[in-house]
């Protein structure tokens, strides 16, 4: 059957557009429908955007507290080098004194208190070999000697310092003028007692 519209063409009724076979949805929704469609996807861009945005700046931190953490453990390792280096120099200080424990402030005053009349010491020192004591002697009686020998012999005679020197003994003297005064200059070396 055919139709037919007898109605002018401005007074008729536009038909609705039909996107889904008979269904007849208005121009109007089908806008909506796209436009709230187009926001939401806008929407879920932007929050994915922030999303990424916010893991950039986190890893950016991450990597900032990481490279101050690699800085830091340069200097621990730095330190524990340094620290292995005075360990080992300590270890071949305690094998040169040996192992007992020596009060060389005790040492040095035990040497000061047994100095003789006229004795005077320039050098006291420890070698790989042990105790060095190097000194002149001066006197007017010609008594340089004896007073040097006197010396040694009050430093053998001490228990406490004998209790940390083996073979104290006197390895030189030589003669020499000063001002027309006649100077022996000496030296004693003690080796360290071990157990």
């Amino acid at each position: 059957m055919i139709k037919i519209n007898f109605i002018p063409k401005h007074l008729r009724k536009e038909k609705k557009v039909s996107l889904w076979g008979q269904a007849d949805i208005p121009i109007e929704i089908v806008v909506g429908v796209i436009g709230a469609l187009a926001i939401f996807l806008l929407a879920l861009h932007l929050f994915f955007l922030g999303m990424n945005t916010a893991r950039f700046l986190s890893y950016k931190n991450i990597q900032n507290k990481l490279h101050k953490i690699e800085s830091a453990k340069k200097e621990v390792e730095t330190l524990l080098e340094e620290k292995k280096n005075l360990d080992e120099q300590i270890q071949r200080i305690k094998e040169l004194v040996g192992v007992r424990a020596v009060l060389w402030s005790q040492m040095l005053n035990m040497v000061s208190d047994h100095l003789s009349k006229g004795v005077w010491l320039t050098d006291v020192s420890l070698t790989e070999k042990g105790f060095l004591i190097k000194g002149s002697a001066v006197s007017r009686q010609d008594t340089k000697v004896t007073n040097i020998h006197h010396f040694l012999s009050n430093l053998k005679n001490d228990t406490i310092f004998n209790n940390h020197f083996l073979n104290l003994e006197l390895s030189s003297v030589q003669r020499r003028m000063v001002r027309n005064i006649e100077v022996a200059d000496f030296v004693i070396t003690a080796q360290f007692y071990k157990k």
